[in-house]
């Protein structure tokens, strides 16, 4: 745009026009950025309305000369605290909207920041990224959420993408964001702490029966303006922030949960989830055994049975050692099965042409009635099926 100006960081390779800060991680080379934006204030004695970072990795999925502008005007309608585009694959159920919605939890592969809110949300806390890399941007996404509840907006008209991933430290993720987390809960005002979520990798099921992990539903999206009043973001204070107990995102995540993997869910919903996730990586040992321990609390432990012994045998065919957590549950669920005086032979399944195989495994990725989309038709579904089924099959035997 004629009114924006670009800064460039390289942190490889040496350019002629950017910045360059070698082997800097993502928010030691943001703040340098916007250092020096702010230089460039100085001398011109003016401030930026935003400031907007952006990965060099992202791509959009509309060609940028058309999702730049899309965007910027974006944010002079809204004139969010933090505004954000949708980004892979979340948020999908946003897709056909042209309206903003305020969120929690989001990716900072692109994301603006008014310049009324940054000295309460920047620079990032680089100090925080020595083993992951994530928490800076953690710290950001909860204060901004907290903070600047109803203004901190996604505008899906506007979706990137992220195909490649660069080398950063992503050990103990959960548990350095959870401690970030904590320590914010217990500088809240009291009744607030809930306005800080502790982190989840889990999905989330929302009042509309869509399943999601990032880009939730948190508050009502607003405008900086309206009629005659204006909010001015550098305002926002710690002590000021309101309770957030009515946030459906901090009901879920404060209430325990049947599964650690699928926050809110039902043990329906949470089973034809996990189906849909073992249709997805069929040749993954701990999808299978996690099929496994959710049959097995629903007592069918010959079907339990089936599921640990396929996590087994897929560690024997790439000539591994079964994982002892693997083991020890099919040996739990044979116990079981003999307390009832029942015997399930595992390894037969091995032996015939495959065609026992495919119906066992049929039997454990059956849906059930009434969780899933028939389109009013009345008929059959497997998570797991056709052509899919029958490699797993070659693959097991």
């Amino acid at each position: 745009a004629e009114d924006s100006e670009v800064f460039v960081m390289t942190f490889r390779t040496q350019r002629h026009d950017a910045l360059f800060f070698p082997q800097s991680r993502i928010a030691e080379g943001r703040n340098v950025l916007l250092s020096a934006a702010s230089i460039e204030e100085f001398r011109r004695g003016s401030r930026y309305s935003y400031y907007i970072f952006l990965d060099a990795d992202a791509h959009a999925t509309r060609p940028w000369t058309e999702a730049v502008p899309a965007f910027l005007q974006f944010l002079v309608d809204w004139e969010p605290a933090v505004g954000v585009p949708a980004y892979n694959s979340a948020a999908e159920r946003l897709d056909h909207s042209m309206d903003a919605h305020s969120i929690f939890q989001f990716d900072h592969i692109f994301v603006a920041v008014h310049a009324e809110a940054a000295p309460l949300l920047l620079p990032y806390n680089a100090s925080l990224d020595s083993k992951c890399a994530w928490v800076s941007q953690w710290v950001f996404t909860l204060l901004a959420s907290a903070l600047f509840r109803n203004h901190v907006l996604i505008f899906p008209p506007v979706r990137v993408l992220n195909p490649h991933h660069s080398e950063y430290p992503r050990e103990n993720c959960m548990q350095e964001m959870a401690a970030a987390s904590e320590r914010l809960r217990q500088e809240a005002p009291l009744g607030c702490e809930s306005c800080f979520p502790l982190p989840t990798s889990a999905a989330i099921r929302l009042p509309d029966g869509t399943t999601d992990s990032g880009y939730l539903p948190w508050g009502k999206a607003r405008h900086k303006r309206e009629g005659t009043d204006v909010i001015n973001y550098s305002r926002a204070t710690m002590e000021g922030i309101e309770p957030c107990e009515h946030e459906i995102v901090a009901q879920v995540l404060d209430r325990p949960s049947f599964v650690s993997w699928c926050r809110g869910c039902s043990p329906g919903e949470a089973f034809v989830l996990l189906q849909g996730i073992v249709a997805a990586s069929p040749y993954s040992s701990s999808n299978w055994n996690e099929l496994g321990m959710l049959i097995s609390v629903a007592g069918d432990y010959g079907l339990a049975l089936l599921c640990f012994g396929i996590a087994q045998r897929l560690f024997h065919v790439r000539r591994l050692t079964p994982h002892h957590m693997v083991q020890r549950n099919f040996e739990v669920a044979s116990e079981l099965l003999h307390a009832q005086r029942m015997v399930v032979d595992i390894d037969s399944l091995w032996d015939d042409d495959g065609s026992r195989l495919s119906t066992a495994i049929s039997s454990a990725m059956h849906l059930q009635r009434g969780q899933w989309d028939t389109g009013g038709q009345n008929y059959e579904q497997w998570a797991l099926s056709g052509g899919s089924l029958q490699r797993l099959v070659a693959v097991l035997l």
